[in-house]
């Protein structure tokens, strides 16, 4: 099988890039709760830790414009009279 010529080790790495890209997709929430995850070693194992840490640091995000956009479907368009937010994130 074409797995098995490429060996499992690329296959195991192909599984771990589409869980993390998986992960990102599903939305913040998942991402959140992965964040948690991946920080509690002493809950689950080191492989899993490490391979999701990369979302406390460096996840995927959206542009300025896309939270816009959402701030104006859920508040209204008069939202920046009464929220300030900086365009800037201090976080993942």
């Amino acid at each position: 099988t074409p797995v098995a010529w490429i060996g499992p080790k690329w296959f195991e790495e192909w599984l771990w890039q589409y869980a993390l890209w998986a992960t990102q997709r599903a939305g913040p929430t998942v991402v959140k709760l992965a964040q948690w995850l991946s920080s509690r070693d002493d809950r689950f194992p080191a492989k899993f830790c490490s391979r999701f840490s990369v979302l406390q640091d460096a996840g995927w995000h959206h542009s300025w414009r896309e939270t816009e956009q959402a701030l104006d479907t859920g508040l209204g368009s008069r939202w920046r009279d009464f929220l300030k937010i900086e365009r800037e994130p201090i976080g993942a």
